[in-house]
C-alpha cells in the first residue's frame, strides 16, 4: 500500500506543501508572538529555549498560556513549557509524514534541510494530499492568498486525478 501512495505522491511534493517558519525571539512577549502569527498568517512560531533547542507554539499553546495559565500578555515566550519538535528531513515522502503525525497524535511537523528548519508541515495539507473530499479542496481554496496560489491548488488537484487515474482508480468512483 505505502510503495502504491508513495508512486501517487512524488517526492517532491513534499517542498510545494511547506509553510514557512517564524523563527521568534524566546525574550518576546506572548502579545508580541501572537501580533507576529498574525501579520505572517501563520498559526504556529518556533523560538529558542534555555538550552538552545527549538520548541514549537501553536495559537492554541499562547490561548492556553494567557486563560488557563493566567500568565501575562507581557510575559515572554520563554515561560511556555517546551514543545518537543518532531520532524522530517526534506526528501522525505508525503507518506511518512501522514504515517509520523497519526503515530504521534500531531498536526504539525518541522521538515530539516540539514541542520536548518526548510519548513513546517501541516496535517491539513497533507491529508488535503490524499483526500479527494469537496471540503478539502475548499480548505486549499480558502488558503489560496493570491491567483498564483489558486492556479497552483488547481494543477495539483489535476495531477493527482491523473496519478489515481494511471493507478487505476476511475473519476467516475472519486
Amino acid at each position: 500500500f505505502k510503495s502504491v501512495i508513495a508512486q501517487t505522491v512524488p517526492r517532491e511534493r513534499l517542498v510545494a506543501y511547506l509553510s514557512t517558519v517564524s523563527l521568534l525571539l524566546s525574550s518576546l512577549s506572548l502579545l508580541a508572538a501572537t501580533e507576529a502569527m498574525v501579520a505572517r498568517g501563520t498559526d504556529c512560531l518556533l523560538y529558542p529555549g534555555a538550552d538552545g533547542s527549538l520548541s514549537l507554539a501553536t495559537r492554541k499553546t499562547l490561548l492556553h498560556a494567557l486563560t488557563l495559565k493566567g500568565l501575562s500578555l507581557s510575559a515572554p515566550l520563554a515561560v511556555l513549557t517546551p514543545t518537543p519538535l518532531t520532524g522530517l528531513p526534506l526528501g522525505s515522502y508525503l507518506f511518512d509524514a501522514l504515517l509520523l503525525m497519526t503515530r504521534h497524535r500531531i498536526k504539525r511537523l518541522v521538515i530539516w534541510q540539514g541542520q536548518e528548519v526548510a519548513g513546517i508541515l501541516h496535517l491539513t495539507q497533507v491529508l488535503g494530499l490524499f483526500s479527494t473530499h469537496s471540503h478539502v479542496l475548499t480548505l486549499r481554496i480558502a488558503r489560496a492568498d493570491s491567483p498564483a496560489a489558486l492556479e497552483a491548488v488547481a494543477r495539483e488537484q489535476q495531477q493527482l486525478i491523473r496519478s489515481l487515474f494511471a493507478q487505476g482508480i476511475h473519476t467516475l468512483f472519486l
